[in-house]
């Protein structure tokens, strides 16, 4: 976090404005900002919905763009939306040109990837936004640098990182930045994970900026993905600069002189590969001992999983209600590729009528973390559509690849494919209650 001359900005009127969605679903949205921003100030909202209904509103988010006069986005946030009233602040980042610019809001669904388009099809819209940046701005970040790259922009810090990491799990760093002149365009940076020997085991490299060079500052948050598989111990982390197709431009600054863990204090350097600090990976805690299993079925997913069988609670099983699935795993691969699995309710129309799909164990183990040999057991709520008509469903479990959609080949025990590659692992009964 950083410390800067903005406060909170709440000393506007409050504004409340409701809107519809199909199924009789509504939100009212109160604002409050006041009547000129600065970075770090806030504009605060608070989205109630009614009616408030966990089932309805699970997987949906609350979404906050910040646009100029000219249509160019800034700024983005995205806060979960609760069964109760959300509050969210969305700050004004450090960076921001002064001028006026326009907030657009809307409710985005997550599992379905798109937004939930209202009655009167518009969305919520804040406007104008007048924002005042008196630069240079004074910020304290709370893992300080001074290094500058090429001579042309700072490294003034980062935000602290965890001290240990699981494998397969992103590390969050944010960076600040700042250009006097502006931010050339072209600049890239490449965030990197080296091993004892520098061997490179990871890394994130874009291009830091397009264009803008009205924009002084910058807040750089990264999501440097820590490989599944990777060995346990104390790693670096990198940080270089270059321009588009051009060798790293070279750091200068201070830097901490450690020996055996003990501080001898600070001394000017330079060089292109700049070590912005370290990070210990912790092993995930995997399970090779074979589970319990309540509903054994045999399938399996070529190159990836054997399916042992799943646990079912059903009470639930109504328009509107859930259903709570676990299914069980043996790896029988270790993919590059991080899977998601599907759990569908197919109805009997054919239709779908429940999905939740989501990379294993709702995320925190995608398949790029596995090994062989290894159990897996990977919950799931499903949440049922109110208009379900009531009849005998199927539930279909299933593997695809989310960059093609392409689903992988799924067999039974006896060695023949699943049509669609879906396997249907039980049947439902739905019922009003």
């Amino acid at each position: 976090m950083l410390s800067g001359p903005g406060k909170p900005a709440i000393d506007g009127e409050a504004k409340i404005r409701t809107k519809e969605f199909a199924g009789g679903l509504s939100f009212t949205l109160t604002e409050i900002k006041g009547s000129v921003l600065h970075p770090y100030d806030a504009i605060y909202y608070t989205l109630c919905p009614s009616p408030p209904n966990h089932q309805i509103i699970e997987g949906l988010f609350f979404n906050v763009r910040l646009y100029d006069d000219e249509g160019k986005l800034w700024e983005s946030q995205d806060y979960p939306i609760y069964s109760g009233c959300t509050k969210a602040a969305f700050v004004i980042p450090w960076g921001l040109p002064s001028g006026i610019y326009k907030a657009v809001a809307q409710v985005y669904d997550a599992q379905y990837g798109d937004f939930l388009r209202p009655v009167d099809g518009e969305p919520w819209l804040t406007y104008p936004i007048l924002v005042q940046n008196d630069w240079p701005a004074k910020i304290v970040p709370t893992n300080p640098k001074d290094v500058t790259f090429g001579g042309v922009i700072q490294l003034l810090g980062t935000d602290k990182w965890p001290a240990e990491i699981e494998q397969g799990a992103s590390l969050p760093l944010t960076l600040y930045w700042f250009a006097p002149d502006g931010f050339p365009e072209g600049l890239e940076r490449a965030v990197g994970l080296q091993g004892k020997r520098g061997e490179l085991v990871a890394s994130f490299e874009s291009e830091l900026i397009k264009g803008g060079k009205a924009l002084k500052g910058l807040t750089d948050r990264i999501s440097l993905r820590i490989p599944g598989r990777l060995l346990p111990g104390r790693y670096s982390i990198t940080l270089e600069v270059k321009q588009t197709h051009t060798a790293a431009l070279k750091w200068e600054g201070l830097v901490e002189q450690r020996l055996f863990g003990v501080s001898l204090g600070e001394k000017r350097a330079s060089g292109e590969v700049y070590k912005l600090g370290e990070i210990v990976i912790i092993p995930i805690p995997r399970s090779f001992r074979k589970p319990y299993v309540a509903n054994p079925f045999e399938a399996e997913v070529e190159g990836v999983a054997k399916l042992l069988g799943y646990e079912l609670d059903a009470s639930e099983a109504r328009p509107g209600g859930r259903l709570r699935l676990t299914l069980f795993w043996q790896a029988t691969g270790e993919p590059e590729i991080s899977y998601t699995v599907f759990t569908h309710l197919l109805g009997p129309d054919g239709k779908m009528w429940g999905q939740k799909d989501n990379p294993p164990a709702k995320g925190s183990r995608p398949t790029t973390t596995w090994v062989k040999g290894e159990y897996i057991a990977d919950e799931y709520t499903i949440p049922v559509h109110p208009e379900a008509p009531e009849g005998t469903y199927t539930l279909y479990v299933g593997f695809y690849n989310p960059q093609t959609m392409e689903r992988l080949p799924a067999f039974g025990a006896n060695g023949e494919r699943f049509p669609n590659d879906a396997i249907p692992i039980a049947k439902v009964e739905l019922a009003r209650k």
